[in-house]
C-alpha cells in the first residue's frame, strides 16, 4: 500500500471515478472532489501529497484553486489537466495551469500509463 493521498478535482464524475479507480489499483489512497471550492474543503480536513485537478470547471476553476492550493499547502504536489473547452486550446490552459504553481500537466484525453507514469514522476520530486 501506498504511503501517498492523491484527491482528483473534475466536475465530471466519469473521470473522477475512472482516475481514482487505477490510483487504487496502483496502491494509492484517492479521494474526489467536482469542484474547487469543495476540494479546498477537503484539504481543510485532510491534506494530501498530491492533486490532479481539471483548469475548467464551475465555481471556482483549476487556476483559482490551484493557486489557493499554493498558498495554504506549499508542499502539495500538483498535476494541473485539461481538454479545452469554450473555446480555449488545452495547451494553452496547461501552460496556465503550470503557471500558477501545477508541477505537470496532461491533456485529455489521456492513456491510462501516461497519466501513472506523471503521478509517480511527481511524487517522486516530491521526495528528492
Amino acid at each position: 500500500m501506498s504511503d501517498y493521498s492523491v484527491l482528483v478535482v473534475d466536475d465530471d464524475a466519469d473521470i473522477r471515478a475512472s482516475i481514482c479507480e487505477i490510483l487504487c489499483e496502483l496502491g494509492y489512497q484517492c479521494s474526489q472532489a467536482p469542484e474547487g471550492n469543495l476540494a479546498l474543503c477537503q484539504l481543510d480536513r485532510q491534506p494530501v501529497d498530491l492533486v490532479i485537478i481539471d483548469i475548467l470547471m464551475p465555481e471556482r476553476d483549476g487556476v483559482e484553486t490551484i493557486q489557493a492550493i499554493k498558498a495554504d499547502w506549499p508542499r502539495t504536489r500538483i498535476i494541473a489537466m485539461s481538454g479545452g473547452g469554450s473555446g480555449m486550446v488545452a495547451d494553452y490552459l496547461l501552460r496556465v495551469g503550470s503557471g500558477v504553481g501545477a508541477q505537470a500537466a496532461i491533456q485529455k484525453p489521456f492513456k491510462i500509463a501516461a497519466l501513472t507514469e506523471l503521478v509517480m514522476k511527481v511524487l517522486a520530486e516530491k521526495t528528492s
